[in-house]
């Protein structure tokens, strides 16, 4: 692989701008957590 196949598929990577990413998911989503606060209360 030379170094502008490389670079393209690292770009790849970086979202559009304004695109919204997944940052949390499952355990960790603030859904989750919600869910979990109100049962300890």
């Amino acid at each position: 692989m030379d170094y502008l196949e490389f670079i393209a598929r690292v770009t790849s990577h970086i979202p559009d701008k304004g695109q919204v990413m997944v940052r949390y998911y499952g355990l960790y989503a603030n859904a989750h957590r919600g869910k979990v606060t109100r049962r300890r209360v």
